[in-house]
């Protein structure tokens, strides 16, 4: 009976390691400067087509083009994906010292992008026209500094 036990025992250990490891992986570091680099770009990149996904589908529904619940499915999905992109990002340790430069740049406006993108959901959620415009403001000046954020890792 112990045999069987510890039989059972190893075999759930593997288990458990093949279902933890990409999570252990994912909050990892990318190996190099370059790497990450990379990594901070692509997360730029996600939250901009995310944050301009849900500032258009604002301007139409603000602009009564656009029904609401197609809306809200839209905004609702780039939001989980912003929320993603974000989090991802803010997983990755730096691989290096020379890297905590690029994090520091990353995150806030990744931060802002999120809460622009929170602020047009909760707006479209609450049928406030006048706060959707306002948001749609707010994500321009965001999509800004996103680009602008861009051109620093290249």
């Amino acid at each position: 009976m112990g045999d069987v036990n510890a039989s059972r025992r190893a075999a759930l250990g593997l288990v458990v390691l093949a279902v933890a490891s990409p999570a252990l992986v994912a909050c990892g570091s990318p190996g190099d400067l370059a790497a990450y680099r990379e990594e901070a770009s692509t997360s730029v990149a996600g939250a901009t087509s995310n944050l301009a996904t849900i500032q258009l589908a604002l301007q139409e529904w603000a602009g009564g083009r656009s029904p609401s619940p197609a809306t809200s499915v839209l905004v609702g999905d780039a939001d989980t994906a912003m929320s993603g992109v974000v989090d991802g990002f803010a997983a990755l340790d730096p691989p290096e010292p020379r890297a905590d430069s690029v994090r520091a740049r990353v995150l806030p406006v990744l931060d802002r992008a999120e809460q622009a993108a929170a602020s047009g959901r909760i707006a479209l959620s609450r049928n406030d026209v006048d706060a959707a415009k306002q948001a749609t403001q707010q994500m321009s000046s965001v999509l800004d500094d996103l680009d602008a954020t861009a051109v620093t890792l290249r």
